[in-house]
């Protein structure tokens, strides 16, 4: 599901990805901390895997701007720890949120 974002698609279908893609991948799902998830389809995973997921994917195409709606909504008091400092290091590497505006 990461990867498929060079091609703006969710799920894996007839594409084909370089070596760069999958690179580029493996490095946000390490850095996520769900790397170890990628043998494991998006159903199977708990809400915060998924949110964690999705934010790997979102950072793919290295956006400039990211906008999370709700990110830790229905998420154990843990998890949510762990979301906002998720959030914290993408501001860290320079992607823009709403209080920079």
């Amino acid at each position: 599901m990461v990867v498929s974002a060079s091609y703006g698609v969710m799920g894996r279908w007839r594409e084909e990805y370089d070596d760069t893609d999958a690179q580029r991948a493996h490095e946000l799902m390490r850095a996520w901390g769900v790397e170890h998830l990628s043998g494991r389809t998006y159903g199977t995973l708990s809400e915060g895997e998924r949110k964690r997921a999705l934010i790997a994917r979102a950072l793919m195409s290295k956006p400039k701007l990211c906008i999370f709606d709700e990110p830790s909504l229905g998420l154990a008091p843990k998890i949510v720890a762990e979301v906002e400092q998720t959030l914290a290091r993408i501001k860290a590497m320079g992607v823009t949120d709403k209080e920079d505006k």
